[in-house]
């Protein structure tokens, strides 16, 4: 781990590990840009700085930076419930297919008619999903012996995914 020995005063010392090696290779790589440190990780001034006897100010974060990095998180959090509502709500509740279902070609129907559920009961039907899979996750292991392989939230809405046949 060593380093170039330096002479200080007669003496031959090693310099002491920066801060990379204090705290682990990821704290050096993540150390802010744009200061300079010497070897031995104080973070004292160098160059025409160190001459002069001045020291520079330390660097501030940059807010701006910040507040953008938080409003494309917040614009890509709601273009993503926007989409989720279009494919799993609307689009679900007038064909009975998602993307994902038209592609593995299911179909979401109703019970007692055989056709699309709406977009009022498919957004209940999402809803008492995710709230009856967070609480208790029977849900998704309910169609697995139920008959007609229905979720609790298809057996309280009345509806149920069938295959399409190829062609």
């Amino acid at each position: 781990m060593g380093g170039v020995a330096v002479r200080a005063g007669g003496l031959l010392r090693r310099p002491r590990p920066g801060p990379a090696h204090r705290h682990g290779l990821l704290a050096g790589l993540l150390r802010p840009h744009g200061r300079r440190h010497r070897a031995d990780g104080r973070g004292r001034p160098q160059g025409d700085d160190l001459r002069r006897g001045r020291r520079r100010p330390p660097r501030r974060g940059n807010g701006g930076l910040l507040a953008a990095g938080i409003a494309v998180i917040v614009l890509a959090s709601l273009a993503a419930a926007v989409f989720n509502l279009w494919n799993r709500v609307w689009r679900m509740g007038r064909t009975g297919q998602s993307l994902g279902k038209r592609h593995t070609g299911l179909r979401l129907i109703d019970e007692r008619t055989g056709q699309p559920v709406g977009a009022g009961t498919c957004l209940g039907r999402e809803l008492l999903s995710g709230l009856v899979n967070q609480v208790v996750w029977l849900s998704y292991l309910w169609m697995l012996w139920d008959d007609n392989r229905q979720t609790l939230a298809d057996k309280a809405v009345g509806s149920t995914v069938v295959k399409l046949p190829r062609g």
